[in-house]
């Protein structure tokens, strides 16, 4: 009679270490997105930059304000109170 065939051990699954750091889904920049897990706390931590679209409007709105401020400085300069043209928003809608 024959031997036995004997068994191997199962070899042991590598085990590969997941990306951190990934593109934006929408603005496709490389490496925007940044993750980073703590496991004692069991949290997950994002760092990621705004859409385009967030910003822009972010941009916008600090030139606006930017452009208010300088208003506000020369019309005290010139011993104003107010800036001469009223805002978009006081002119009354008149209805005929």
């Amino acid at each position: 009679m024959g031997k036995r065939k004997t068994k191997r051990k199962p070899q042991k699954k590598l085990k590969d270490k997941l990306d951190t750091q990934f593109n934006c889904v929408f603005c496709n920049h490389e490496n925007s997105v940044d993750c980073k897990i703590d496991n004692a706390n069991k949290l997950g931590h994002l760092n990621y930059l705004d859409e385009p679209v967030d910003v822009y409007s972010a941009w916008i709105d600090a030139c606006e304000d930017v452009n208010r401020r300088k208003r506000l400085e020369r019309s005290k300069n010139l011993g104003r109170d107010e800036p001469r043209s009223p805002a978009a928003g006081s002119y009354d809608e008149e209805e005929d």
